[in-house]
């Protein structure tokens, strides 16, 4: 598992490059509650309104973690709609295709929620319970559909890499720890383990270590028939990175000649083929956060291709890949910069295995992000501000480019402005004739389709558009934890925040 050195974590496990002062977006529609001039990013104090929606979050959230059976109330906005993982002020939140809805057990917060192939579990991250615990590390954990049987899975003090559930068959994850061996500069190796869920009742899931990776991991990602792993690992230091394709029940790696990387370079899986023939990865050539912070090359090979077709620069984000119902087109976000207005960022679609791609254009002043498919083959994505080149970036204590950055391009009242400014567009196969989908209202972004409706975020809340209604009914609001926009470089993961199953 890779180590990255000079980058901070979400408490529950998500990354965050840098830091910045907490300051709180006002949610539009709302009156303030604080009026006048606040000093803005660098004055070292929160916002009024931040201590006050993190004081009400806070009790909240107390009162759920020291509840010792999963909490229930009714979700009337939520019936018949399938199973949906939302996390909530940093609480897990369990909503049932009847309307119920159970809030977890258990203290730190929580991220990452993901459902099993059957639905019967959902897995996600949640800080260690030791409070003394330096890092506070994130461990893997487990619990039924309806709340019960919280379980952690990893050991306590051993963070979690890569971990994904099997796409089918039984319930299995799979996942990537760091463990000590021996003596000598380099002591820590990652393991590659599974753990299989009970079938039925209750009980701890049987773990069995796979392999021994080596010194660092790439990542793991399952093929679509659930039946091997492709793994990304450098057996030693200064070592080449191999990326493997093995049996799930077994290691029995078979190294792909085409994705092998150069001495000192690493190669991180973005994930597999639609049809299970081949893998997009993204290509690091000099292992460093640094520089993949602003971008690297992503590529799509098929297993037995002797060399990559590199499809275009984007970021590390792999909720900005986004594959057609057909599988073979894949729309992604091309463009780099880590400060999420910058780079030009737009969707191109390209077509597997070819590799041959297009830009989607984009209007003056945006940017094209986040895209989803339609279960019909339609495409979604969002427009959004886009800023000019940071060297003729308006002073921080400016309006901004187009007015919004109330509080600088770094500070959080600034990116909450910026996620209202979003506009949901749905458009052709193609990326032709798009169109505003005036239904969903402004502000709205990170889409999620389910089987009758579409899921998405606005203001910090999560947002059901049924087929064929006229306006979307809340859902949940407060998503992520309890001060979302903390992301020095403007992007939040919404995506890590909730999920859905049929």
């Amino acid at each position: 598992m890779t180590i990255y050195v000079g980058e901070q974590r979400r408490p529950g496990g998500g990354r965050v490059v840098g830091t910045s002062p907490p300051v709180a977006g006002l949610i539009p529609g709302v009156r303030p509650l604080f009026t006048g001039t606040w000093p803005g990013p660098g004055a070292g104090a929160p916002h009024p309104v931040a201590r006050l929606r993190r004081a009400l979050g806070g009790l909240a959230a107390t009162a759920i973690a020291l509840s010792p059976v999963a909490t229930t109330t009714r979700a009337t906005g939520w019936v018949g709609r399938g199973e949906l993982a939302v996390v909530v002020h940093g609480r897990l939140a369990l909503y049932s295709r009847t309307g119920v809805r159970r809030y977890v057990p258990g203290r730190g917060e929580v991220s990452q929620p993901r459902w099993s192939a059957d639905g019967r579990w959902v897995a996600f991250l949640r800080p260690s319970p030791t409070p003394a615990e330096p890092g506070r590390q994130p461990q893997l954990w487990t619990a039924r559909a309806n709340g019960t049987d919280v379980r952690r899975v990893t050991p306590v003090g051993t963070p979690v890499g890569a971990w994904q559930w099997a796409p089918s068959g039984p319930d299995v994850l799979g996942y990537e720890v760091p463990a000590r061996s021996g003596p000598g500069p380099v002591g820590y190796y990652t393991d590659l383990v599974a753990a299989t869920m009970p079938a039925s009742g209750t009980g701890a899931p049987a773990v069995r270590r796979l392999a021994r990776l080596g010194v660092d991991s790439g990542g793991l990602a399952w093929s679509p028939s659930g039946s091997e792993l492709a793994v990304s690992y450098r057996p030693s230091v200064g070592a080449r990175t191999t990326v493997a394709v093995t049996p799930a029940t077994h290691w029995a790696p078979r190294a792909l000649g085409g994705l092998t990387s150069g001495p000192g370079s690493c190669v991180q899986l973005q994930g597999w083929w639609p049809d299970g023939q081949g893998l997009i990865v993204w290509e690091d050539p000099y292992c460093s956060a640094s520089i993949a912070a602003d971008g690297l090359a992503l590529a799509s090979a098929g297993l037995d291709a002797a060399h990559p077709s590199v499809l275009a620069t984007t970021l590390v984000h792999p909720e900005w890949v986004a594959w057609s119902p057909g599988g073979r087109s894949v729309a992604i976000v091309a463009g780099g910069n880590r400060e999420v207005w910058y780079g030009g960022k737009h969707i191109e679609l390209c077509r597997v295995p070819s590799g041959s791609c297009h830009a989607l254009p984009v209007p003056s002043g945006r940017m094209a992000l986040l895209p989803a498919w339609t279960t019909a083959g339609r495409l979604l994505y969002d427009l959004a501000p886009a800023a000019p080149a940071p060297s003729s970036q308006a002073p921080s204590t400016g309006a901004g480019t187009g007015g919004w950055q109330p509080g600088g391009p770094f500070s959080e009242a600034s990116s909450a402005a910026w996620y209202s400014a979003m506009r949901l567009y749905e458009a052709g196969p193609d990326g032709k004739g798009p169109r505003y989908l005036a239904a969903a209202g402004p502000g709205a972004h990170d889409p999620l389709v389910t089987s009758h409706g579409l899921l998405f975020v606005r203001a910090t809340g999560l947002w059901y558009l049924a087929d064929g209604s006229r306006g979307p009914v809340e859902v949940a609001s407060g998503l992520g934890d309890p001060s979302p926009f903390g992301n020095y470089y403007g992007y939040v993961e919404w995506s890590q925040d909730f999920a859905w199953h049929v």
